[in-house]
């Protein structure tokens, strides 16, 4: 995942003291970028917290993204070879709050296509999904509820996904991911 230098891939691990990136350079050699997402640094591990990168600030650099025991947190790139500390962005997809990683796929993605990954789940009662504010960081996340019908195409009365929608290409069963509010939830 690039980190830094767009196109140029580095080398990121979640380790027992934090999170540790190698970088794509003459000399791979590992360097402590932050000291969160660990064992021994703040309580994270494999088998309750998804770890991931992606890009939240659309400054085209990959930012850490856990889903903890509280909820969201993210560590900003700078883009200097630097990362902010871990902020809460969002009280849900929490492991206490029942997302767990044995059932429940947590992942982020670009769903409106504006360069900004938005928060995606598949818990208990179907998809859910945060969308990120185009004009804001991260950390100003919220949850709006979201309506759908069955008529909509989204999500039929079961919880189960119907339909399809032809032109996007990512989440296709959700509708149209583009007419998606800031702050947007569908469960």
């Amino acid at each position: 995942m690039p980190t830094a230098a767009p196109g140029v891939a580095d080398i990121v691990g979640f380790g027992t003291n934090g999170v540790v990136i190698m970088r794509n350079t003459i000399n791979f050699h590992p360097v402590p970028v932050v000291k969160c997402f660990g064992l021994n640094a703040g309580g994270w591990s494999v088998d309750k917290h998804v770890r991931l990168l992606a890009d939240t600030t659309r400054k085209k650099a990959m930012d850490i993204v856990g889903f903890g025991e509280d909820g969201v947190w993210i560590s900003t790139n700078n883009g200097n070879n630097t990362f902010t500390d871990p902020k809460m962005a969002l009280s849900s997809f929490a492991f206490s709050g029942g997302w767990h990683t044995d059932k429940h796929i947590r992942f982020m993605a670009d769903v409106r296509n504006i360069g900004r990954c938005d928060v995606v789940g598949f818990g208990d009662l179907g998809v859910a999904l945060e969308c990120m504010s185009p004009s804001t960081a991260a950390m100003a996340i919220s949850a709006l509820p979201y309506s759908v019908s069955k008529t909509s195409g989204t999500k039929s009365e079961a919880g189960g996904l119907i339909n399809t929608y032809a032109s996007s290409p990512m989440l296709r069963a959700m509708g149209d991911p583009t007419s998606l509010a800031s702050g947007t939830t569908i469960y």
